[in-house]
């Protein structure tokens, strides 16, 4: 019981010496100071709701457009005492950073992604002929004089055939992945029309299809060699038919991805020039209507600050998508209401930053 008494005791002490402190500090502080500063503050906080409205419907931003309960456009403002007002905004220009990120990380991706033959190094090992650039059949095992079963061996020896049709298959799957990542990109960014589009998807559907048909024709090739139902000439011959069809699927699976590809990263840069004006046209805008409605901010001091933070646009060297924020003195925004200084002059006095760590100066 003594040892409860003497816990409770240590911790009812600290209380009790807080609370003697914080009445020692608000004594000098009469409770019609503490009713000026309270009223202050709420009239601080009915400025900028006010103002926050305002510069809203001069950037047309729908604060009624909402998703689970959450605006998705619009502006947010929070008094902070003696600092100045904060102004969070929601605009469509995130949205639209947000497509073009997701499109070019997912190009990049695959691009990226495509990694060389897994198969090379297994085949050395083994000894297995894989082929390379152009695979060919030796076609001149007849001219040598090489009897029919040992141009069998030569041709079948370590599962040439599945070797060379799982080659053929990377580099062609490799090429319809990247036109699949090029053709979702534009499809992302709105370039292509919807017959544009469907075409393209049913050209990378008829070149999975020969691709297929292929792949086929060589396990039949296979399955007749095991099985003895083919000669040396008629497996050469086949295989050589196969080969060529697959040479033929492959160079021009690369060109079409290859072609897709580079029209994708024209039309992501015209997207992100077209956004980077947007952002330019934005700020100006938004500039033109914090000089517009100051004057709601009548109870804000001049040596407070006004920072607005635009949310998803900007990116950090990820690619992904950050805020940027906007700091200025109310005074300087005072100044180009009064007409002092225009709304090019207010922009050149704002800082501008990303994080805290791009921050210069203040």
């Amino acid at each position: 019981m003594s040892r409860f008494r003497s816990f409770y005791l240590w911790n009812f002490a600290p209380r009790v010496l807080n609370g003697f402190l914080l009445w020692v500090l608000l004594l000098p502080v009469s409770s019609d100071e503490l009713i000026a500063a309270a009223n202050e503050i709420t009239e601080a906080q009915t400025d900028a709701e006010s103002f926050s409205r305002a510069l809203g419907r001069s950037l047309e931003l729908n604060q009624g457009n909402e998703i689970f309960g959450m605006s998705t456009e619009g502006v947010s403002a929070t008094y902070l005492h003696n600092q100045g007002l904060l102004l969070e905004l929601r605009t469509p220009l995130a949205r639209s950073r947000n497509i073009l990120n997701i499109s070019s990380l997912g190009s990049r991706s695959i691009v990226n992604g495509v990694a060389g033959n897994p198969f090379s190094e297994f085949s050395m090992r083994n000894k297995f002929p894989v082929a390379e650039t152009e695979p060919t059949a030796e076609r001149d095992d007849l001219d040598r004089g090489l009897a029919s079963t040992e141009m069998v061996e030569r041709l079948y020896d370590g599962l040439t055939i599945r070797m060379t049709s799982i080659e053929y298959s990377l580099v062609v799957r490799a090429a319809l992945q990247r036109a699949n990542a090029a053709i979702q990109s534009m499809h992302e960014i709105g370039v292509l029309n919807e017959p544009d589009e469907l075409s393209l998807w049913d050209e990378v559907g008829d070149l999975g299809s020969q691709l297929s048909q292929n792949v086929e024709k060589f396990q039949s090739i296979e399955q007749r060699a095991e099985a003895g139902d083919l000669s040396g000439a008629d497996l050469i011959a086949e295989t050589d038919v196969v080969i060529a069809s697959m040479e033929s699927l492959k160079s021009y699976s690369a060109s079409f991805a290859q072609d897709l590809l580079t029209r994708s990263a024209e039309a992501e840069k015209g997207y992100n020039a077209r956004w980077d004006a947007d952002l330019k046209a934005f700020e100006k805008r938004m500039y033109a209507g914090l000089c517009e409605h100051v004057g709601l901010l009548s109870s804000f001091s001049g040596s407070e600050y006004l920072t607005l933070q635009v949310l998803g646009v900007s990116k950090n060297v990820n690619g992904f998508a950050q805020d940027k924020f906007y700091s200025f003195g109310l005074r300087e925004a005072r100044r180009c209401a009064d007409g002092e200084i225009d709304v090019e002059g207010l922009g050149q006095t704002v800082v501008e930053y990303t994080d805290v760590s791009s921050l210069r100066r203040w």
